[in-house]
């Protein structure tokens, strides 16, 4: 009797399993690994075949596998469902297994493409400088509207073929996959011909145009330059050089700002009430 139930397992095996394993690609933006496992074993709960322990060599599971795009990361599964835990009377339990295998060929080449794009296109990044005539000085961004679109602008024309080559990367990868979210933000440093340098964060896409933020800045002195106006009152700052302050008290005086002018530590202050000529912020 165990024999006949064993071959008619196998028969019905053969029927409904194609040697051939299916492939299934499944997007999660920003997945861990241990999220990516997770996303594997949700989907072989109602999609996974049920294949027992001894047959499982014979045929090949589906390939499951999970795209991390904003990382560049992708994880490939086996997964099939197992007898699980048998309990008496109680309805048939199945176990789905998620063995992770070597990643699927196609993603692994698309995400190497994308790795060694995203390479070249920070090596272009980082060897640029931004000119003074772009940006003034590191504190000119001290409550300034326009300072990101300016760096922008000056950027739009410098990227050339190592930008566009990430952007065809990551559409084919939304082409080929089906996609639904395609930004792919990436932070850098950027120096600044006056001194100093911001942090920012550039967001590629499938299509040709990206977006900036400019998430901090930096002066010559090193000194982590408080971006919001409403924030800038009593910190403290480090100047090499009284007449640093004169220079930086040009662009936050409007703001009703200064800093004393000497060296070392100097903290800022809010302008007087009523300040007369020749007073600190006239």
């Amino acid at each position: 009797m165990k024999l006949i139930r064993s071959v008619f397992i196998f028969l019905s095996l053969a029927f409904s399993l194609n040697t051939t394993a299916e492939s299934v690609v499944i997007e999660c933006y920003e997945c861990t690994s241990e999220q990516r496992h997770s996303k594997a074993l949700s989907w072989g709960e109602i999609n996974a075949p049920y294949i027992p322990k001894p047959y499982v060599d014979m045929y090949d599971p589906p390939l499951i596998t999970i795209l991390n795009l904003k990382g560049a990361k992708a994880s490939t599964y086996k997964v099939w469902k197992e007898d699980g835990f048998y309990t008496p009377g109680a309805s048939r339990q199945f176990h789905v297994i998620a063995r992770q295998t070597e990643t699927d060929v196609k993603v692994a080449s698309l995400l190497d493409e994308l790795k060694h794009s995203l390479n070249d296109f920070r090596g272009t990044v980082l060897s640029m400088t931004v000119p003074d005539d772009v940006i003034e000085d590191a504190w000119e961004f001290v409550g300034c509207g326009y300072c990101k679109d300016r760096v922008h602008e000056w950027l739009e024309g410098k990227f050339g073929y190592h930008k566009e080559r990430v952007s065809q990367t990551i559409a084919d990868l939304v082409a080929e996959f089906h996609l639904i979210r395609d930004e792919l933000p990436r932070t850098y440093r950027l120096d600044l011909e006056a001194g100093g340098y911001i942090v920012i964060e550039l967001t590629l896409r499938a299509d040709t145009e990206f977006s900036l933020e400019v998430l901090e800045a930096f002066d010559q002195d090193n000194n982590e330059i408080e971006l919001d106006v409403t924030n800038l009152g009593s910190t403290a700052y480090y100047l090499n050089d009284a007449d640093r302050a004169r220079e930086i008290n040009d662009f936050i005086i409007d703001f009703g700002y200064f800093l004393p002018t000497q060296s070392g530590r100097v903290t800022i202050e809010q302008c007087p009430d009523g300040d007369v000529v020749g007073g600190p912020c006239s």
